[in-house]
């Protein structure tokens, strides 16, 4: 009977623990996913990354800040010129974030000779100046702040882990 009540109370532990992570290991995930995606750029001579900012609409948007970040250290600063486009000499290839206004694109820069043929060679980003979410369903009702689900599976755990705690408890007895 003891060894029982410890195996249930285990039992009921582990699936509380994990019911209650499986909410911010999928978000991680899930941030991952949303953030890996790269674009691959050829640079011109001397390092020389290209491109444009437009807006939502397609027009050009000048006077966008862009900043470079290797590592998530700043390597280069612009401001976007009359149509919209930009020039930074001096970039060296690898993996870097570009943010338009404050939001990130990840590239990957490439020097001319090694560069797939999938690279562009000039960046196109778009600068937009309203928050849009793509590709994400965020509902913050309830007054939960979005948390429903997780605090609906917590709850259906804590049922399930009740529920097996009193079987237990009902089949010692007999």
């Amino acid at each position: 009977m003891q060894l029982s009540r410890t195996f249930c109370g285990t039992s009921v532990l582990a699936g509380m623990l994990a019911v209650m992570f499986s909410g911010p290991v999928a978000s991680a995930a899930e941030t991952v996913l949303a953030t890996s995606q790269v674009a691959d750029v050829s640079l011109g001579k001397n390092g020389l990354l290209q491109g444009q900012v437009v807006t939502v609409q397609g027009s050009p948007a000048a006077g966008v800040p862009l900043v470079v970040l290797s590592n998530g250290a700043q390597v280069a600063k612009t401001v976007t010129g009359p149509k919209g486009r930009f020039t930074i000499a001096g970039m060296r290839a690898g993996l870097h974030q570009v943010l338009v206004a404050g939001q990130p694109s990840n590239v990957r820069l490439w020097s001319a000779d090694s560069a797939p043929p999938v690279a562009q060679t000039r960046m196109l980003l778009v600068a937009n100046s309203e928050h849009v979410v793509r590709g994400n369903y965020s509902y913050s009702g309830l007054g939960v702040g979005g948390n429903w689900r997780k605090l609906a599976a917590i709850a259906l755990g804590g049922a399930l882990a009740y529920g097996i705690y009193e079987y237990a408890e009902d089949d010692s007895g007999s």
